[in-house]
């Protein structure tokens, strides 16, 4: 299943950023709706996951915070953005992006 394809009317997909405490390897990418999943550090060298990327509406989120839950990750932060909040200008980029 493909997640995170939209058209420019799609007012209700977010862009979101999430970070957990713990590990989670990038394999619960497609469970958690094509999140793109990276591991981190924190001041402690304890790992936090971090997940990042676009989802179709604030319930597809919610699923995804509801799975972390359910896998004993402590929820450190939580950003998302309405898209239909974001400049209309295709040539913006993402800012959860990472570099390829």
């Amino acid at each position: 299943m493909v997640y995170g394809i939209r058209t420019s009317h799609d007012a209700s997909f977010v862009i979101c950023e999430i970070h957990a405490r713990g590990f989670l390897n990038e394999d619960w990418s497609e469970r958690l709706r094509g999140l793109r999943i990276t591991v981190e550090r924190d001041e402690r060298n304890a790992p936090v996951t971090v997940l990042h990327g676009e989802l179709p509406d604030a319930a597809a989120l919610n699923g995804v915070l509801t799975t972390l839950y359910s896998l004993g990750l402590s929820l450190v932060s939580v950003q998302s953005t309405p898209v239909s909040d974001l400049p209309d200008n295709e040539s913006q980029p993402n800012p959860f992006a990472g570099s390829e």
